[in-house]
């Protein structure tokens, strides 16, 4: 095709015959494409066959002096075209016709560049050894008759990156690797037992959906399972958990969003407080804690004790019992406290107002009128789910905690107010037990009716739980995890104007260390986005794999270039303009980047994520 006339670097520029200039040629019978952006090209150093990749050409003069006899005046100069090819060196072929990555030899001047034979084309395309198992992604956008065919263990034992704009083709990329790794597995016992790929799906996209013919991914009810948390009425469609949870302070940090300073440590009293454990498992353990709380807070005066104190006590515990409490006797007794427990101001103490005169809370009757009064009142501790019981719990430390002059209502207040929000929405999609829950290859859990603020709650708690789950593991069991993120920007972004700064560093510590230390324990991370700018850079920068669809946004092309330098600048280049469907992959699975096109999977298995064609509903 032509001659090196220069060599920069790694940059290699090539001067082409100017009989090569045409689109194709014909060769031995066949039709076969010229030279151009995107070709690759073989360099020949004496016996070393070097490889470069077309990324660009231009044009120079060539002046040269001729004589015209004709004309009679002499010598006049003839303007001629050089055509000059930018070449990107990527690597060699072996004596045995592999292909090798990687610079570590370059041409010299006048070394002749000749298109690829066939059989070298072929080697140049295999990122599989013979015998590797492997998988079919799709076919190369340059080259349509050869198919991409990557190593399943470099695929699926890595952390994956799938980006790009909302109806780029980004779902079908990531559904297509599920779905294909489903296939190909889906009569083996061991992956059944081994494999666990848990889909946190914000839009509800992978949920079966037979009201349209659909089952994502894979329809085997065997290797899929679906938890629609849209739907709590149905108990398979609620997220268990261990009961050790229960007793894990990170736990309800997560859930309450607990500040570190002042309302995580009151969480960890509540959790180390035995008595009070003990005390709300009966009525008649639960009935003297109140009272002696009441007591504490009217026996010995502080400045954090207010006039309504054993009030606010006794809605409080009506708020947690509020499907089995009967609220006229607890309405009876707040009114009691209300209207009869006095707080003097000048002496600072309180008092029960009766007939007979005032009885102060030194005095022993002052406990028997409370007693009475709180006689009166069921409270069926028993009937209290595991949920609720820690909600008393917490309640009756915060309250024993401000009686006492330990805390300050202040600081404590706001996790209060998200305590009483925040466990009844709890309750609807998560249970603690022990017993196992339905378990498949394949694990959708749908978030699609949750608040966002839920939606990240529920979808740390699930990574958390499965990835201690897995690291606790043994060894020898060799199973294997993946943590599948549609949409991951709703949970794994930098920043958020809905939560406070100590919230967020949590919640993204979480997905930051199961990325970085998940590998040895089997668990993976597969995340999918359109705003790879909004993600946390430490995840980003673990990714193993990726596949880029199209981006325009010029903060997210920019995110990409600083996350993959080794792009080559023609792969960067097409990242705004690529058709739906078509992705740079790069990373372990191929030497270099390449582009190809990934297949619409069948209708029946993929995410119910289409655009809307309005011509067609109207």
């Amino acid at each position: 095709m032509g001659l090196v006339v220069e060599v920069s670097g790694r940059t290699v520029r090539v001067q082409v015959d100017s009989q090569k200039n045409s689109t194709h040629f014909t060769y031995q019978g066949k039709v076969i494409r010229g030279v151009a952006v995107g070709t690759y090209l073989r360099l020949l150093r004496g016996p070393l066959e070097i490889v470069g990749r077309v990324e660009g050409e231009s044009i120079t003069e060539n002046r040269a002096s001729q004589t015209r006899a004709s004309d009679g005046n002499g010598s006049a100069a003839i303007t001629t075209v050089r055509r000059i090819l930018t070449i990107a060196v990527i690597g060699k072929f072996d004596a045995e016709g592999h292909f090798v990555g990687g610079v570590a030899e370059l041409p010299l001047i006048s070394n002749p560049a000749y298109l690829l034979p066939s059989r070298e084309a072929e080697s140049l395309f295999a990122f599989v050894e013979e015998d590797e198992p492997s998988i079919e992604l799709g076919v190369l956008l340059d080259n349509p008759d050869e198919r991409l065919v990557v190593s399943l263990d470099k695929l699926v034992a890595s952390h994956i990156g799938v980006f790009g704009n909302t109806g780029s083709g980004k779902s079908n990329t990531l559904a297509s690797i599920l779905a294909k790794i489903a296939r190909r597995y889906a009569k083996s016992k061991k992956f059944r037992r081994r494999a666990r790929f848990v889909i946190l799906d914000f839009n509800g996209e992978y949920l079966a959906r037979p009201d349209l013919g659909r089952s994502p991914i894979i329809d085997d009810p065997v290797l899929k399972v679906d938890f629609d948390l849209a739907n709590p009425v149905a108990q398979r469609n609620r997220i268990v958990l261990p009961i050790s949870a229960m007793d894990d302070s990170e736990f309800w940090a997560v859930l309450l969003e607990a500040t570190q300073k002042t309302q995580l440590p009151l969480i960890r009293r509540t959790i180390r407080n035995a008595r009070l454990r003990q005390a709300v498992m009966s009525e008649a353990g639960l009935r003297e804690a109140v009272i002696d709380i009441i007591m504490e807070m009217t026996q010995d005066y502080n400045s954090s004790v207010e006039r309504n104190s054993p009030v606010a006590l006794i809605e409080s515990i009506q708020a947690v019992f509020s499907e089995t409490l009967d609220q006229e006797e607890f309405d009876e007794v707040a009114e009691f406290l209300r209207a009869r427990v006095v707080l003097n101001t000048t002496t600072q103490g309180f008092y029960i107002s009766e007939a007979g005169g005032s009885v102060w809370s030194t005095s022993p009757r002052f406990r028997t009128l409370i007693e009475e009064a709180l006689g009166t009142a069921t409270l069926p501790a028993e009937a209290l789910s595991a949920v609720q019981m820690f909600h008393l719990r917490l309640v009756l430390q915060y309250h024993l905690e401000i009686a006492r002059g330990y805390a300050n209502r202040e600081y404590l207040a706001p996790l209060m107010k998200r305590l009483e929000t925040r466990l009844p929405d709890l309750e609807t999609v998560l249970e603690f037990s022990d017993d196992p829950q339905q378990a498949a290859a394949f694990t959708v859990i749908s978030m699609r009716s949750l608040s966002a603020e839920l939606q990240r709650v529920v979808g740390i708690l699930v990574t958390k739980n499965a990835y201690e789950s897995q690291r606790n593991s043994p060894t020898s069991a060799g199973t294997y995890l993946a943590l599948v993120i549609d949409e991951a920007h709703n949970i794994l972004s930098r920043q958020s104007a809905n939560e406070t700064d100590q919230w967020r560093d949590y919640r993204l510590a979480i997905f930051e260390n199961y990325i970085k230390e998940g590998r040895k324990f089997g668990a993976f991370l597969f995340i999918s986005s359109q705003r790879p700018y909004d993600i946390s850079p430490t995840i980003l920068s673990q990714l193993h794999n990726f596949f880029l669809h199209r981006l325009v946004n010029a903060r997210d092309i920019e995110a990409v270039e600083q996350l993959i330098p080794y792009l080559d600048r023609v792969s960067f280049e097409q990242i705004p303009l690529l058709p739906t469907g078509v992705c740079v992959v790069t990373g372990l699975l191929v030497e270099r980047p390449v582009l190809a096109t990934v297949a619409l999977l069948p209708k029946r298995l993929r995410p119910v994520s289409e655009t809307l064609r309005p011509s067609k509903r109207w």
